[in-house]
């Protein structure tokens, strides 16, 4: 059961949703992009929560608090899109704060140590060592190729991802809090993406003129459309996988996915680089060994 949640989520947001991420982020109107895109997500949202739950209880603090991530998430996700801009595949390589900052919570809140057992322990050891493995071999072949390094430095690649990764880790790690603490998954959604336009609308405002750009075009519109419906399954998809299963089970796995699955796409559909090293393809099959020990302990 849960194997099929993760698997779902996975696919969701490490394989469709960077296709259309790509594709966005580079658009002219980032800023109002990003307002448009929580637009249609909370209004999503919303309406699930009308039809499936009985809409959000504002007196509830779990709320208040689901809702000031999600504000938080839409400047990660701004950030996001400046780093995609630059490169999808680098910003994959090195998007992994998000996962150790979650896991760590994990550990030292909700004391999740205590679901490791020595195979568990391999394959979460497995799934981090792929990532090293990978991330030290890519960034210097990446480094090669960028003259040295000069254009990741000058473009500024690894501020933004900084700024998102941090926000990230403690938002994959609410998902996994509050579904403990019982709060519902159409209610999680509707405050989160409620919280997340208030956010992308201060985001815009702050902005300026440039980010802004010109008001969007009917096909613009539709991209964003086709995002906003992306992201808003995979945040379910996110949420109802982290409330089956430990955080110390799903991350590793999904930090193996996100350093494949969109380098992948970086590299072979975008044409950011076409050529993977050996140590490379080295490293996707131990993190692949490693989501499967994982997956077969728990």
């Amino acid at each position: 059961m849960w194997q099929s949640v993760v698997a779902a989520s996975i696919l969701s947001s490490y394989v469709l949703a960077p296709l259309f991420i790509k594709r966005v982020a580079s658009l002219q109107s980032r800023t109002r992009n990003l307002v448009w895109q929580y637009f249609f997500a909370a209004s999503f949202a919303f309406a699930t929560s009308l039809a499936f739950g009985n809409g959000l209880n504002f007196f509830d603090i779990r709320v208040a608090v689901v809702a000031v991530i999600g504000a938080f998430n839409a400047f990660a996700c701004y950030c996001h899109w400046r780093a995609v801009d630059v490169s999808l595949s680098k910003t994959s390589l090195f998007t992994q704060a998000d996962d150790l900052t979650c896991l760590l919570l994990g550990f030292i809140i909700l004391g999740e140590g205590k679901f490791l057992s020595l195979l568990l322990a391999l394959g979460v050891i497995l799934s981090f060592g792929s990532v090293s493995m990978f991330t030290a071999a890519k960034s210097k072949s990446l480094s090669e190729s960028d003259n040295k390094g000069q254009l990741l430095k000058k473009l500024g690649i690894f501020r933004w991802i900084l700024l998102y990764s941090f926000i990230w880790g403690v938002a994959l790690f609410s998902m996994r809090f509050f579904a403990l603490g019982g709060m519902s998954l159409v209610s999680f959604i509707a405050a989160w993406y409620g919280g997340a336009f208030v956010g992308a609308v201060v985001v815009f405002c702050l902005g300026g003129k440039k980010e802004a750009g010109q008001p969007l075009q009917p096909e613009q519109v539709r991209q964003v459309f086709s995002l906003s419906l992306i992201i808003w399954m995979s945040l379910q998809l996110a949420f109802w996988a982290r409330s089956l299963v430990p955080i110390v089970v799903i991350q590793p796995i999904a930090q193996v996915s996100e350093m494949i699955l969109p380098t992948a796409i970086g590299l072979w559909v975008f044409k950011e680089r076409k050529n993977l090293k050996l140590i490379e393809k080295l490293a996707f099959v131990v993190g692949i060994l490693g989501s499967l020990t994982i997956i077969f302990s728990f």
